[in-house]
This record gives structure tokens, C-alpha cells and sequence, in this order.
């Protein structure tokens, strides 16, 4: 049984702890809040494996990329646009390295940001190219997490689909009012993925 597969059947059998926040656990080690905590992973990865290290240590069995924030065009907002894939890759195989054989990881990905930068750029480019590099980089799945669009959301999960078969978790954020961003409720949104048929390499929608 791949590891992915085992992954899932675990997740069917037991819950699984997980770990927490990772730039505020990067601030709370001395990181100043105006860095940019993705490129740690390139520029400091002894303070991002040693988080990673602590939440394991702390009884996590899944562990996070510290690349939330680590997508091209968010990146390019902070001048580091170039190093998109590097700070992917690297993000991965800490999280990796650390995890050893003991726990699972995901690949974290977040919400594309802004998109008025005059780049030629496009949303499911911009969500695949993070994609793969998580993906080389040897995470067991991915965390497509705290979006506030649906549409965006559904983007980010056939790119992830359509770069590997690896387990895709996808999460929404709502507010106060249970409302996500896009203005539907929590409900809406949890009917409105599995419209979308995602099996193998590739995807399509089907009508329901």
C-alpha cells in the first residue's frame, strides 16, 4: 500500500493530531513579524525544522509546509517572485526530513492574495506551479486551507488533482456571521465540492 493510500485508511480509522500555527510559533522564536516566514525555508531552515521538530516532539502526527503564503504571486508582492518554486521545495523537504517515517505531512497551501500586480499571471498556474514543487519536494498530500472563495478554492483542488493523486484536504474560512468570503454559509459550500468529480490525474465537473 503507497504511503498516500495508507494515509487515507489511517484517517478512516483514528483521529490524528495535528500541529499548529506556524508563523505565530516562528514570531514566538524570535522571527519579527514583517519577514517573510515562507523564505525561511531557503534563509533559515534550522528555526522552521526546529518547529517542525517541537510539534512533532509535542505529539503531532501530521505536520504543515511552512508554505502558506508561499504561492508566485504572493510571493512576487514581496519581491521574491523568482524563488517561488526553491521555497516550495524546500518547505517540503524539511517538513519531510523531519517528519522521518513517524508522521505524516501536507503540503500547505493558501489563498492566491491579490491579484492587481500587472503580472501575466493566471490563477491555476499560479496554483500549480506550488503544487508540483510541494509535490517534488515529498509531501504525503496537500492542505488547501482558510480561503474565503469558493471558486478559488474549487481551483486550487483540481490543480492539486491534476498534479497528483496524492490526498487533498480543503478548507474554508467563515466569519462570525457563518459566512465565508464569497458570501454563501458553511453548508453551501460543503454540498457544492462534491459536485466536483476529482479522481486520477486530471478532473472535470459533473452535474448532479
Amino acid at each position: 500500500m503507497s504511503e498516500a493510500k495508507a494515509f487515507v485508511e489511517l484517517l478512516r480509522r483514528e483521529v490524528l493530531v495535528g500541529d499548529g500555527a506556524m508563523g505565530l510559533y516562528l514570531h514566538a522564536k524570535g522571527i519579527p513579524l514583517e519577514a517573510n516566514f515562507e523564505r525561511l525555508n531557503v534563509a533559515r531552515p534550522d528555526v522552521v525544522r526546529e518547529a517542525h521538530e517541537e510539534y512533532l516532539a509535542a505529539g503531532a502526527r501530521v505536520i504543515e509546509t511552512n508554505t502558506f503564503g508561499a504561492n508566485r504571486n504572493k510571493l512576487t508582492a514581496a519581491g521574491l517572485g523568482d524563488e517561488t518554486v526553491g521555497i516550495n521545495e524546500a518547505g517540503a523537504r524539511l517538513a519531510r526530513d523531519a517528519a522521518g517515517s513517524g508522521a505524516y505531512v501536507l503540503g500547505s497551501v493558501g489563498p492566491p492574495g491579490s491579484w492587481d500586480l500587472g503580472e501575466d499571471l493566471t490563477r491555476d498556474v499560479t496554483f500549480t506551479e506550488q503544487l508540483t514543487a510541494l509535490r517534488d519536494g515529498g509531501v504525503d498530500g496537500f492542505i488547501i486551507e482558510t480561503f474565503g472563495r469558493l471558486d478559488e478554492l474549487v481551483m486550487a483542488v483540481r490543480a492539486a488533482r491534476a498534479v497528483s493523486d496524492l490526498p487533498i484536504v480543503a478548507q474554508m474560512t467563515a466569519s462570525t456571521r457563518r459566512r465565508v468570503g464569497s458570501d454563501s454559509d458553511p453548508a453551501h459550500v460543503a454540498s457544492s465540492l462534491p459536485v466536483w468529480k476529482l479522481s486520477g490525474t486530471g478532473s472535470r465537473k459533473e452535474n448532479q
